[in-house]
């Protein structure tokens, strides 16, 4: 399991030495309502060990070790009587200590730059399950890797002990969103380019225009407007030509 090598660092003092953000996870208080299992450390240990061996990468994992390292700063109690904390805004909160610790460890700038978006959005699918729609999840693959992303969630959902595994055997808002990611995933890349505009007629513009006007016809592909090069046609002539 690979909380076993972080577990081992910890007891003989190489995380509190190398890795400030990481030691700091220990004592942090989740408030047992909805995290049985302990403290932000032993919730990450447990949410690394959640992922079968076959799932594992390299961003999923650094995402998986860092996704709550924003709850060092942001922990605010409901009721402390019932054990109920929340985090409001931990995921943004925790960019800048991924960053930090993944400097130090690595100059991949892909690697950086995608573990940074699994940490931002790790809360978004939950945070989207009562308005969950094409449009949404269209948007959120633009800026995240989503198949990446729902590993990361399920991850942390599943990383909260026993009790809490069994009382959330059945997410249905997970497979409510992959079943809408599934549907669009091909929707997502960018279907018009600025060659398709002066094809079609448009005039040739200044620059800065053009790329301001193709982004702005991608926001109307983003929100259904057209899911093809022939609607995309159609809907460009109704509107610019």
């Amino acid at each position: 399991m690979p909380s076993r090598a972080f577990r081992w660092m910890s007891s003989v003092g190489v995380i509190e030495s190398l890795f400030k953000e990481l030691h700091l996870l220990n004592g942090i208080d989740q408030g047992a309502f909805w995290h049985p299992e302990g403290d932000v450390w032993e919730h990450t240990m447990l949410s690394l060990d959640a992922v079968p061996l076959e799932l594992r990468d390299i961003d999923t994992m650094l995402a998986i070790l860092c996704h709550d390292m924003g709850k060092v700063n942001t922990g605010e109690w409901m009721d402390e009587s019932l054990g109920k904390k929340t985090f409001h805004g931990h995921a943004q909160a925790g960019v800048e200590h991924t960053e930090n610790f993944l400097r130090r460890i690595t100059d991949e700038i892909a690697i950086l730059e995608s573990v940074k978006s699994l940490v931002n959005y790790h809360m978004s699918p939950y945070e989207l399950k009562d308005n969950l729609s094409k449009r949404l999840v269209r948007r959120l693959a633009t800026k995240v890797d989503i198949p990446k992303l729902m590993k990361v969630h399920m991850a942390d959902r599943g990383g909260r002990g026993k009790e809490r595994a069994v009382e959330e055997k059945h997410w249905e808002y997970v497979s409510r969103f992959i079943k809408i990611y599934n549907e669009i995933r091909s929707e997502i890349p960018r279907i018009v380019e600025g060659r398709h505009l002066i094809e079609w007629g448009a005039m040739p513009e200044e620059h800065r225009m053009r790329v301001a006007r193709v982004k702005e016809i991608y926001e109307a592909q983003l929100d259904g407007e057209f899911s093809n090069l022939e609607e995309a046609e159609v809907y460009v002539r109704g509107r610019y030509l």
